[in-house]
């Protein structure tokens, strides 16, 4: 989907058109979760953050300066919901995200397939995690780079260091990542 595209559903719903919402969330509902995913490292939570991430795109959109990236915007709502989720968890409490139950459990099964993601980015640091997903949803180091709000030179290294802690891990573990 163009940018172009991305910026007319986003203006349609910030008009209420719910159909422009739903096609958004078909579009982006990968891309978002595993970002979340990469953040806070739980599916069910990261499942919790992407509907949260649907509700302030559609009480957002009003607000969405046309003419931008509309996919880095969605993503950066998405990105700054899951960092707040994390830093409203450490005030809280003790850190850890075990009291946490989401409300929409029943979504897990359909993501059982995409928490092996979760063992293999646990190899990486937050950020080297959040650009490879990034980078695997097809992002460029440009739009990375305006996403993460990083230098684009940053994305860059972070991006060749990510690749080369996985590598290791791969040869140090026999390959055992691939059969996960």
């Amino acid at each position: 989907m163009t940018s172009a595209t991305y910026d007319r559903l986003i203006r349609k719903i910030s008009e209420g058109d719910m159909n422009s919402l739903e096609e958004l969330y078909n579009e982006m509902y990968s891309p978002i979760f595993a970002l979340s995913l990469s953040i806070v490292k739980r599916a069910d939570i990261a499942a919790e953050l992407t509907q949260d991430t649907f509700l302030h795109i559609y009480n957002a959109a009003g607000r969405y300066k046309r003419g931008g990236n509309a996919g880095a915007w969605v993503l950066r709502i998405a990105r700054n919901l899951s960092i707040d989720f994390l830093r409203k968890y450490k005030r809280e409490g003790d850190g850890s995200l075990l009291e946490f139950v989401p409300s929409g459990t029943d979504e897990i099964n359909h993501l059982e397939a995409e928490v092996t993601l979760a063992d293999i980015m646990r190899y990486l640091d937050s950020s080297e995690r959040e650009i490879l997903v990034l980078k695997s949803q097809g992002y460029t180091h440009k739009e990375i780079a305006e996403i993460t709000k990083l230098p684009e030179g940053t994305v860059r290294w972070k991006y060749s260091e990510a690749i080369k802690s996985l590598r290791k891990e791969l040869e140090q573990t026999g390959g055992i990542l691939n059969e996960q």
